[in-house]
């Protein structure tokens, strides 16, 4: 599980790295919508969004499929953004189906506009697959092992039971000789 988790924080820390320099190229330009545009494909991404200091959205460039994103990677987005607005270290991901994970980085820009940059980028349907199936294997590790911890804990407490009615059992009958 800890070499799950630690690849998933790479990669996020990874996007989130993605976001600075996107935030970094878009200060220096204009209008960011052109090199935004194009950093879509050379980054491999799903989508940017570039938002005003209000939290509307002024441009989005995507790939189709992400033109229907379902409720919670756009939920996921909101919250990244939120904490991005405030300063806060942005990123998420969120599983989806056997094969989908997606990572959501944000990022401040650090001109006078304060506007935000928040970039989706969907992993290989492979790993997403392989991380997704250990995951689930955890849980159901995780699950039994506190079946059995919870089991272990009740054959202690019969096992104490029955030593207490022994040593009871035993001090009667040393009572009545």
């Amino acid at each position: 599980r800890q070499i799950q988790d630690s690849y998933i924080k790479n990669e996020q820390d990874e996007l989130r790295r993605t976001a600075i320099t996107l935030t970094r190229l878009a200060e220096s330009e204009a209008d960011p919508a052109e090199i935004l545009s194009s950093e879509l494909s050379n980054q491999n991404l799903s989508a940017i969004e570039l938002y005003n200091n209000v939290g509307s959205l002024i441009m989005r460039e995507a790939v189709p499929e992400a033109n229907h994103f379902e409720s919670l990677i756009v939920e996921a987005q909101n919250i990244v953004r939120e904490r991005a607005r405030r300063g806060e270290t942005a990123s998420a991901n969120i599983m989806q189906g056997g094969d989908q994970l997606y990572l959501v980085a944000a990022a401040k820009l650090q001109d006078d506009t304060n506007r935000l940059i928040v970039i989706t980028q969907k992993m290989d349907p492979k790993l997403a697959r392989l991380v997704i199936e250990t995951s689930e294997q955890n849980k159901l590790y995780e699950a039994t092992y506190d079946d059995l911890h919870r089991g272990r804990s009740l054959l202690r407490s019969n096992a104490q039971g029955i030593l207490v009615l022994l040593t009871l059992f035993a001090l009667f009958i040393a009572t009545w000789m």
